[in-house]
């Protein structure tokens, strides 16, 4: 389920699962705006959900659970609140790694054209996924060159 926590005023429902609960705190239209673009999608465990070479269609964003990416040279863990997918998006090229989840793994998925649509309205959110994606690819070239 999906809360809204105001100070001294709303708590979780004791009937939804706490993992599967997710709480918003300082609630603002921005939330509800990307809620409305986002998609749920549930991973089950060791399904594949980026493929090397795919299409750059969607980023995804970790609300429970767990994902493993491979690269040619690096292993990384993605946890709840990460998110990937963005270099694809952000360079229009093919996907650059395998991601599987380790898990049953909640996701958030932002298809291409609502990502455009919230960067193009929202110029401090292309700037921070535009700073993640450029740290990834520092990373991914300086582990390629040892």
């Amino acid at each position: 389920g999906l809360n809204i926590t105001l100070p001294h005023e709303q708590y979780p429902n004791p009937y939804i699962t706490p993992e599967l609960s997710f709480q918003f705190r300082y609630f603002a239209i921005r939330k509800m705006h990307f809620l409305i673009r986002a998609k749920a999608l549930v991973a089950f465990p060791g399904e594949t959900i980026i493929k090397v070479g795919g299409p750059p269609d969607a980023m995804y964003f970790v609300a429970a659970g767990e994902v493993t990416v491979h690269t040619r040279t690096i292993v990384v863990t993605l946890k709840e609140g990460d998110f990937f997918g963005e270099m694809g998006l952000l360079s229009a090229q093919p996907r650059n790694a395998d991601v599987v989840a380790s898990g049953y793994t909640h996701l958030l998925v932002l298809y291409r054209r609502d990502f455009n649509k919230l960067l193009a309205s929202r110029p401090e959110v292309r700037a921070a996924v535009e700073q993640v994606a450029a740290q990834r690819v520092a990373v991914n070239q300086a582990e390629a060159a040892s």
